[in-house]
């Protein structure tokens, strides 16, 4: 054969491998990353029979032997190809969120509940943030409603402003509460009475101080406000206005037997009789003449 034609059949023969290395390639971007594996050196086939036959006694026995451990190599691939696949349909896909313990638990409960109030799937997020939301904005609002009632039910039992007391509470950081203490009355016995203590709010260790002599204090935050404490709080009449406590009103007269006394309606009308016979100023006076007083 020509040398030309050799060295074509070689090259086709290199150009062949490439294709084959390019197929391999191909193949092997298509699994994916593979495992970087430990580089193997094979000794001489006739060194590596002898070993054996040396290490297991003979050749059948070698050849046995070698059998054994291919089938136990083969077996133990064909589980291992069974777990990856098994592995494989456990994967969670691309952006999903795996969730345990605790956290998984919580979610069973808020997808039962989305369940409950019939939230649409696309939108359930978002409804069950905003009801939460929702929710612990009317327990703060409660919280801070059920607090300030309780101020001033104290401030009320110490006698002072409730409607001062409460803002002053949250400026300085205090908090107020009614305190069981004996009082020795002028008998000498001890009674038992419910005064209205003070200290520094979050502090369990601040100790507690009766309200009045806190106010009445030198350095005390609440003493600049003293005389607003001492005035009465506002409170709602029947009509819906707010009145600095008892107004006293003027005495009514009922419309039966007055007892010697004009009645409301009589009073209104003899002032509207003396303001009709009362004179015009404005108004000229009114001649005579001759004519008119004959």
């Amino acid at each position: 054969m020509p040398e030309g034609g050799q060295g074509g059949g070689a090259g086709n023969g290199a150009q062949g491998d490439r294709s084959a290395g390019g197929g391999e390639g191909d193949r092997q971007s298509r699994r994916g990353p593979q495992i970087k594996r430990r580089k193997r050196h094979y000794e001489q086939p006739t060194e590596l029979v002898d070993q054996l036959i040396h290490r297991y006694g003979s050749r059948d026995r070698a050849i046995e032997e070698l059998a054994r451990q291919t089938y136990d190599l083969r077996e133990d691939r064909r589980e291992a190809e069974e777990e990856i696949e098994q592995l494989k349909t456990q994967v969670a896909p691309k952006d999903a969120v795996i969730l345990t313990g605790p956290k998984a638990e919580a979610w069973k409960k808020i997808d039962a509940l989305a369940t409950e109030l019939k939230l649409p799937e696309a939108t359930m997020g978002d409804k069950i943030v905003e009801r939460v939301k929702k929710a612990d904005t009317l327990e703060t609002e409660k919280t801070k409603t059920d607090l300030s009632t309780k101020r001033k039910a104290v401030a009320t039992a110490a006698g002072v402003n409730g409607d001062v007391l409460d803002p002053l509470l949250d400026q300085f950081g205090l908090e107020v509460e009614t305190k069981e203490i004996q009082v020795q009355g002028t008998d000498g016995k001890l009674t038992p009475k419910q005064v209205a203590h003070v200290r520094k709010a979050g502090d369990a260790n601040a100790a507690w101080e009766k309200l009045s002599d806190f106010v009445a204090r030198d350095g005390s935050p609440l003493k600049p406000f003293a005389a607003a404490l001492a005035t009465k709080a506002a409170t709602t009449g029947a009509a819906g206005n707010n009145t600095g406590g008892a107004i006293p009103f003027p005495e009514q007269q009922g419309g039966g037997s007055s007892g010697g006394k004009t009645s409301v309606a009589d009073e209104f009308l003899k002032r509207n009789k003396e303001r009709a016979d009362r004179p015009n100023p404005l108004r000229a006076p009114t001649q005579t003449t001759k004519s008119d007083a004959a």
